[in-house]
């Protein structure tokens, strides 16, 4: 996990605590939608404009993202996903300050509330410590923050219990399964309580029915801390499941080829979902990745 706190400077990222743009109200809305589409009006979390990136490759330049242009609004669930290389996790490094965009602005509006890092990211590999115990990896961005031992231990708990790894406080990672790792460092980011989570494929490494339960158990942390997200991931159905609207990149140079808005209801259980809404929004989300996945694979 890489958290940002909130002083970080970068020159393409700019931390704001102006009014901020509010999304036009729509009376209109279907009633099944979620917190991105209906009437309740949110003011803009993040904004990218023309952002540019390029690596270095040992071909050449690579062109990573061109055109970038996406804003994300508050307490918002969004999913990106895209064909494979399309920049994805690079949108999210830049976000998170761990890498500078060669032109463009993204603009994060904090609020000044203490000092409550900007962002926490949450990788695909496991990013915990190896030699420090679960409620140590839990507390960690707490204790960074200069949190009394006391404080956050009684943090990392709280969270150990919400994430169901009670019993497991004083174990290390090498003796947890796959997604047990992965549970102490989604809790390790929520508790740290940033203004805005990142999670690049977390559960991407892992078997169908962990992963299912994973997003349940993110989805309930999600709802009772309302933060804005923004989620990576290449599985059209995770994205529709988890997201409140889906940002569709095309290949690379990426960019945002399309937003689609979730309106279906929550909780999205088995016993309430609407097969065929999903059924619907899976068919159009895949109408507009394939040919950018086609033009991947013919690239490659």
């Amino acid at each position: 996990m890489s958290d940002r706190p909130t002083n970080r400077r970068m020159a393409t990222i700019q931390d704001t605590r102006m009014e901020s743009p509010r999304r036009p109200t729509d009376e209109t809305a279907d009633s099944r939608s979620g917190p991105a589409t209906g009437t309740r009006e949110r003011p803009v979390r993040i904004r990218a404009s023309g952002i540019e990136k390029s690596y270095t490759g040992r071909d050449g330049d690579v062109q990573a993202l061109s055109g970038m242009d996406l804003e994300v609004y508050d307490s918002e669930f969004f999913c990106l996903l895209g064909p494979s290389g399309c920049g994805k996790s690079t949108f999210l490094r830049l976000v998170s300050g761990l890498l500078e965009a060669d032109a463009g602005e993204i603009d994060i509006r904090t609020e000044s509330d203490g000092d409550r890092p900007t962002t926490s990211m949450v990788f695909q590999e496991k990013g915990i410590f190896p030699w420090k115990s679960v409620l140590d990896n839990i507390a960690f961005g707490l204790k960074m923050r200069g949190i009394d031992k006391q404080r956050r231990y009684e943090i990392a708990r709280e969270y150990i219990e919400k994430v169901n790894l009670t019993g497991f406080e004083n174990a290390y990672p090498h003796q947890l399964s796959g997604g047990m790792a992965q549970r102490v460092g989604i809790a390790r980011a929520f508790a740290n309580d940033p203004q805005v989570l990142l999670m690049d494929e977390p559960f991407g490494d892992l078997d169908a029915q962990t992963k299912r339960y994973l997003q349940e158990e993110l989805l309930s942390l999600w709802s009772e801390s309302k933060k804005t997200v923004v989620y990576v991931t290449h599985d059209i159905e995770e994205a529709i499941q988890l997201g409140d609207r889906l940002g569709v990149m095309g290949a690379r140079p990426g960019h945002i080829k399309e937003i689609v808005d979730v309106d279906i209801e929550r909780p999205r259980t088995r016993e309430n979902l609407d097969i065929a809404r999903l059924e619907a929004l899976q068919t159009r989300v895949w109408d507009v990745l394939s040919d950018e996945v086609q033009r991947t694979v013919e690239e490659q």
